[in-house]
C-alpha cells in the first residue's frame, strides 16, 4: 500500500514518539541508548521530525522510490500497488481489484468493506484493554488517543500538525523524488 509520503511522515512521528521510543514501551532504555549511540535519536518536535533527513518525509520517499523503482523493473514477478487515498475513497472497487489480482472468488465483498472500514478497525482497536500481538494494537500510552495505531483515517491529516512553510518544504522535498504532496 501506498500513502502521500507526508501522511506517512506524520505517522510515523506518532509511531515512533507514542509508540516505538515511549518510556512505557517494552526495551524503551535499550533502544535509547542504541539511538544515542548511534546520534540517532528522533526530534521531539513533529515539524523537525518530518524534516528530518533520517526520520522524516525524505526517508519516506527514499522508501518509496526505492520500492516503486524496484517494482517498474521486475519481469517476471507480478504486483498489485494500493493507493490508501483511493482505497480510502472507494473501499469496494480497490477490495475488488486486489481479489482480483489474487484470483480470489470471495462473494462477501460488501462484508469485507464493513470490516475493513476506519471506524471498524478504530473501534475494534479501542475495545482492547491492552496491546495485543506483533502490530501491539491497543492504546500504548494511557489516555493519549494519539498513542492508537488506528488513529485517524484522514486524508491530508498532516495539515491538522504542520504549518504551510513545513508543508512546502515537505512538498519540495517529496517533488525531488517524484512524489506529490
Amino acid at each position: 500500500m501506498h500513502r502521500n509520503p507526508l501522511d506517512t511522515a506524520v505517522s510515523m512521528y506518532f509511531e515512533t514518539h507514542f509508540r516505538q521510543l515511549h518510556p512505557s514501551s517494552k526495551g524503551y532504555t535499550e533502544k535509547l541508548k542504541k539511538m544515542q549511540n548511534l546520534d540517532r535519536i528522533p526530534p521531539e518536535k513533529i515539524e523537525d521530525f518530518v524534516l528530518d533527513s533520517i526520520w522524516g518525509i525524505e526517508r519516506v520517499c527514499k522508501f518509496n522510490r526505492g520500492w516503486l523503482s524496484f517494482i517498474q523493473s521486475a519481469d517476471k514477478i507480478k504486483f498489485h500497488i494500493i493507493s490508501y487515498e483511493t482505497a480510502k475513497s472507494n473501499s469496494k472497487l480497490e477490495i475488488e481489484k486486489f481479489l482480483g489480482f489474487l484470483n480470489s472468488k470471495v462473494k462477501n465483498i460488501d462484508e469485507i468493506v464493513q470490516k475493513t472500514q476506519f471506524d471498524e478497525m478504530k473501534k475494534l482497536e479501542s475495545s482492547l484493554s491492552e496491546p495485543v500481538g506483533r502490530l501491539r494494537l491497543g492504546m500504548q500510552v494511557p489516555g493519549e488517543p494519539e498513542s492508537m495505531k488506528v488513529r485517524k483515517g484522514k486524508i491530508g491529516g498532516y495539515r491538522d500538525y504542520l504549518s504551510d512553510h513545513v508543508i512546502k518544504q515537505c512538498a519540495d522535498i517529496a517533488s525531488s523524488y517524484d512524489f506529490n504532496v
